[in-house]
């Protein structure tokens, strides 16, 4: 799957110590929006073969390295670019990762499906009757 004809950004958030960002070009997503225009979901397919300056590690490997990034169900991610410190509120939460490496290697290609998920605050407990 070469990144030619892919011309989106996403800016995926994730958790160290605090809030860390990585901007990450030449994907496609497919997003899904409500009727009032809100984001709800998205599909981002992230090309693994073109020449990427930014290369994907399973979070296993992943080592902190500069010109690599890994994605973890529970990151957030904003389908345009950002600059923003901390994700919106409205960020989308990552909740599942699949790795496509079956056919040419032209075609391997990460797929990241996302949803909105409303914050429940911490404090808030459920009753049970």
């Amino acid at each position: 799957m070469s990144n030619a004809p892919f011309h989106d950004t996403i800016q995926l958030y994730y958790v160290l110590d605090t809030w860390r960002s990585r901007r990450i070009t030449s994907v496609r997503s497919i997003v899904t929006k409500s009727i009032d225009g809100c984001l709800i979901s998205a599909k981002i397919y992230v090309p693994l073969f073109a020449r990427r300056s930014l290369r994907y590690l399973p979070p296993e490997e992943d080592v902190g390295r500069i010109n690599c990034f890994s994605v973890r169900p529970g990151d957030k991610l904003v389908c345009a670019a950002s600059d923003e410190p901390e994700p919106p509120s409205d960020a989308l939460t990552v909740k599942t990762i699949t790795e496509r490496r079956l056919g040419s290697r032209r075609i391997w290609h990460l797929e990241i499906t996302a949803e909105y998920q409303e914050e429940v605050p911490q404090n808030e407990e459920s009753s049970t009757a």
